[in-house]
């Protein structure tokens, strides 16, 4: 498990570094596309962009199946039509 600051919230940057990941990366989670129909929680807070623990653990545990419901609805209906498209050789 990745080893995370203790404190509640985190910045954005000490969330990326603890991940071996580039910040924007945190953005791109956390931009209206998501990660396969999740999306990471962000907030402001005195300037500084910053995630709660529990959002992160909350965002990686529907990226892992153990949450089903994606936050963009809107995205298992896309899915959807494609599949009836492609189907009818559209």
């Amino acid at each position: 498990m990745v080893k995370l600051p203790a404190k509640d919230p985190i910045p954005v940057n000490e969330v990326a570094r603890a991940l071996d990941k580039h910040v924007s990366t945190l953005y791109r989670w956390a931009s209206p596309r998501g990660v396969r129909g999740h999306r990471l929680r962000l907030f402001r807070l005195g300037g500084r962009t910053c995630i709660y623990r529990r959002d992160l653990e909350q965002f990686f545990q529907s990226l892992n199946g153990e949450q089903r419901t994606p936050t963009n609805p809107h995205l298992g209906a896309d899915r959807q039509i494609d599949n009836e498209l492609d189907a009818a050789g559209l």
